[in-house]
């Protein structure tokens, strides 16, 4: 059986990027809120971090790597996604 058009399971299916980014920006914010030492400059040194600081801040690398990941899926959509994180590193 063949759905009409008008049918609404007929529909494209949403875009999952705006979703994954919001869940990203909140883990980040998450991650600072927990972990005030993120928010060092990248100049100042922590001498021997303690391991949940270091895990913190390895998830920070990911999620800004993910974030990049979704700049690029974007750029390739039709039309492209306005971004909430447009010249930002860490969006937060």
């Amino acid at each position: 059986m063949k759905l009409p058009r008008s049918h609404p399971s007929a529909a494209r299916p949403p875009d999952p990027a705006p979703l994954l980014e919001a869940v990203l920006l909140a883990s980040v914010q998450m991650l600072i809120a927990r972990h005030p030492d993120l928010m060092l400059p990248p100049d100042v040194t922590v001498l021997r971090p303690p391991p949940p600081l270091r895990a913190a801040r390895a998830v920070l690398g990911l999620v800004n790597t993910l974030l990049g990941a979704l700049a690029d899926y974007n750029a390739i959509q039709t039309p492209p996604l306005p971004s909430p994180t447009a010249d930002d590193e860490m969006p937060f």
